[in-house]
C-alpha cells in the first residue's frame, strides 16, 4: 500500500523531473492560423481514436449487463471493432506518410542534383582561375584587356606567328640543304 501511494508517485516525481531537465526549451512561437490547422489536423486522429475506444468500451459496458457469461465476448467484440477502425484511420495516416516521404526524397533528389551541378560549376571556376594563375574572379576581371589592348595584342600575336611560320620555313630549308651536302658527300667518298 505505502509502495503503490507514496513510493512510486516519488519516483515518477523524481525521473520526470531529471528528464526535463535534460530538455532545452525553445522560444515559442506564436499560434498562427496555419499552426491552429495543423495542430488540429495532427491532433484529430489520435483524439477520434481514443474517443472511438472510450465510446465503444462505454456502449458495451450499457448493451451488455454485468455478470453475464457473454459480457467477456461482448467486450472483446466491441474492442476488436474499435480497434479495427483505430487500424483503418493508421493506415491512412501511413499512406500520406509515405507519400510525404516520397515527395521529401525527391525534393531531396533534386537538390543534391542541383547543388553537385553547382559544386561542379564551383570547381571547374577555381581550376580555371588557377590555370590563369588568379585568386578570384575580380582579379581576373581586373586583368581583362581592353578592346584596343587586345586589337594590339592580336596584331602583336598574328606578326609573331607570321615570322616563326617564316623562320621555320628558313630552318627547313637550311636542314634540307644540309642533309642534300651530306648525301652528295656520301656518294662522293663511295
Amino acid at each position: 500500500m505505502v509502495c503503490g501511494v507514496i513510493v512510486l508517485p516519488a519516483l515518477g516525481a523524481w525521473t520526470l523531473r531529471k528528464s526535463l531537465a535534460e530538455v532545452v526549451p525553445y522560444e515559442a512561437e506564436s499560434l498562427t492560423r496555419e499552426r491552429r490547422r495543423m495542430l488540429l489536423r495532427d491532433m484529430g486522429r489520435p483524439v477520434f481514436c481514443v474517443c472511438a475506444i472510450g465510446f465503444v468500451w462505454k456502449m458495451i459496458g450499457y448493451v451488455v449487463p454485468q455478470g453475464n457469461l457473454g459480457s467477456f465476448e461482448g467486450v472483446m467484440l466491441g474492442m476488436s471493432c474499435a480497434t479495427l477502425v483505430v487500424a483503418a484511420i493508421e493506415q491512412g495516416d501511413r499512406d500520406r506518410e509515405e507519400a510525404q516521404r516520397a515527395l521529401i526524397l525527391a525534393c531531396g533528389t533534386q537538390r543534391g542534383i542541383r547543388k553537385g551541378a553547382a559544386d561542379a560549376a564551383k570547381r571547374e571556376l577555381d581550376q580555371a582561375l588557377s590555370d590563369g594563375g588568379f585568386a578570384s574572379c575580380e582579379e581576373a576581371r581586373a586583368a581583362e584587356l581592353s578592346e584596343p589592348d587586345l586589337a594590339s595584342l592580336s596584331a602583336e600575336i598574328e606578326a609573331y606567328q607570321a615570322d616563326y611560320a617564316e623562320t621555320l620555313a628558313a630552318c627547313e630549308r637550311i636542314e634540307a640543304a644540309e642533309a642534300a651536302s651530306t648525301d652528295a658527300e656520301g656518294v662522293e667518298e663511295a
